[in-house]
């Protein structure tokens, strides 16, 4: 009995291992699966946070085999995909393929890009040769040069055969204080492909450097040096070899006082700091450097900022809407027309509220009609709130089109009573100065309906006044985006009415979307 129930309970025991180890792969799985249908949505942020959550729960729990490789092989897609990171995606499938040789990118979200680094880190994992005599590691020939200058530019040259499938070929360099490795497509020379990196990224104490060659299709086909593994050239004060030199070029020239890098002695001051000291902001530190995470480092001209920077306005949403509440004020007066007639017979009191024309202030119009005015006791404004709706493009950064619609909460008789269709045109007066938190327009426009105030009468009926079905449009607007998607504006729009005359003066304030 004891024997039975002690097998029972390893039977069950194992099940339940089983089940727990089933559940934890699903889990992992499920993670995945959320994580990239963010990716689709680019949601970049939320895949990266759901894929490294599956990693934590793969690795916490001991999760291995294809629900490990396929977690590293969508970071490395969400790296280069969604990040532009290749130096990321590339460990990332480097990862993947070790635990799982057989793991293959999914056709919905590969791009060539991602194809490329994925076949690289496969060529890699598969066990790249050497060069050898002393060059750097790959299965391409290269032999960097032993030494620099610092403020010179560093010779770069890989042999390529002449029959040799090659279409491009990248150099990706980093000097000090860069953050990542910035790519640069060299040029054929004498034998093979060179470049010189810029001196004024070339101090000390070294650069680092690989090369990348891919075939017409965009597959790579060998490389030297890797993003882990790069090449580094010692960079000094005093040469101790000759100079370096691309095959039938000169030596590079020392960079001149303008073009040293920054940070560097001889260099144009800013506010004193020098690469990797302490800064609240990039004014404490020296020209060509940024104050970043508390440091001066050199200046990314890759980083995208959605915030105030140049051209922020050139690369925002083209097309727009917008909604807004208007809070609108008619001038009204006496001797303006009522939208209709009084009743047959009269209400009370509405004898005193429509007042014929032809008597008083009523002009008498003349079309053949008998009209009626509506009283109005003291001039003044009158509210006509409503809702307003827009449609617009921008032609350039400063100028732009927009489709406008206005329904008033309260109308009464006529083509149009409680609408205004119109066309403007926008100019942005800000636009040169880029910075989307100060976003100023004007603009100038007709329009086609009518705006019908109704002039309070003390208890009695209260008529409406009918406006002219033509207008112009014009004010001003202030803009605040924040982010090149959504926007709160405050806007001053006045609209004359024509060719019965009317005057309203609208307050609006609404969100608009860019797409």
């Amino acid at each position: 009995m004891i024997r039975t129930w002690s097998f029972s309970s390893l039977v069950l025991a194992l099940c339940l291992v089983a089940a727990t180890a089933g559940a934890q792969r699903q889990q992992v799985l499920d993670l995945n699966r959320q994580a990239m249908d963010h990716y689709n949505n680019l949601e970049i942020d939320q895949a990266e946070q759901k894929l490294q959550q599956a990693l934590r729960v793969a690795e916490r729990r001991g999760v291995e085999g294809a629900p490990l490789a396929r977690t590293h092989l969508n970071m490395g897609v969400v790296a280069v995909g969604g990040m532009g990171d290749n130096a990321a995606g590339m460990q990332h499938f480097e990862a993947a393929l070790r635990v799982d040789p057989s793991v293959q990118l999914d056709p919905l979200t590969s791009t060539p890009d991602i194809q490329t680094v994925f076949n690289l880190a496969k060529n890699r994992v598969g066990g790249g040769s050497s060069s050898g005599g002393g060059g750097a590691t790959g299965n391409i020939p290269h032999m960097p040069v032993p030494e620099q200058l610092a403020q010179t530019a560093v010779p770069v040259y890989v042999e390529v055969p002449s029959d040799a499938p090659v279409s491009d070929v990248y150099v990706y360099y980093k000097g000090h204080g860069m953050r990542d490795f910035r790519r640069v497509e060299m040029r054929p020379v004498t034998g093979g492909y060179g470049f010189e990196i810029p001196c004024a990224d070339v101090y000390q104490p070294k650069i680092q450097y690989y090369i990348v060659a891919f075939g017409s299709d965009g597959s790579p086909l060998g490389f030297a040096g890797t993003a882990e593994a790069p090449v580094e050239v010692p960079i000094v004060a005093t040469r101790t070899t000759s100079a370096p030199a691309l095959p039938g070029a000169a030596p590079p020239e020392q960079c001149t006082e303008t073009e040293c890098p920054p940070g560097m002695e001889g260099c144009s001051r800013g506010g004193g700091g020098g690469m990797g000291d302490t800064c609240l902001s990039a004014s404490e530190c020296n020209d060509g450097l940024s104050c970043q995470d508390n440091f001066c480092v050199a200046d990314d001209d890759d980083d995208d900022d959605d915030g105030p920077s140049a051209g922020w306005f050139e690369e925002s949403s083209r097309f727009f809407a917008q909604v807004s509440f208007a809070a609108g004020l008619s001038f009204v007066s006496s001797g303006m027309y009522a939208d209709g007639e009084p009743q047959s017979p009269p209400l009370p009191g509405e004898d005193d509220v429509y007042i014929p024309e032809g008597t008083g202030d009523c002009v008498d119009n003349a079309d053949g009609f008998q009209d009626y005015c509506v009283r109005v006791e003291t001039p003044g404004l009158v509210m006509v709130p409503g809702i307003r709706f827009g449609l617009g493009a921008w032609i350039l950064d400063w100028l732009g089109l927009e489709a406008t619609m206005r329904i008033a909460f309260s109308g009464g008789q006529g083509t149009l009573a409680n609408m205004l269709i119109g066309g403007r045109v926008i100019g942005r007066v800000t636009a040169g100065l880029d910075n989307p938190l100060l976003d100023i327009r004007l603009h100038l426009g007709t329009t086609v309906g009518q705006i019908q105030p109704q002039p309070p009468q003390n208890g009695a009926p209260e008529p409406f006044i009918r406006s002219g079905l033509n207008g112009i449009d014009f004010g001003a607007a202030y803009v605040a985006n924040f982010n090149k998607h959504i926007a709160i504006f405050v806007e001053v729009d006045a609209q004359f009415l024509f060719p019965v005359s009317l005057f309203n003066l609208d307050l609006n304030f609404g969100l608009q979307a860019g797409f």
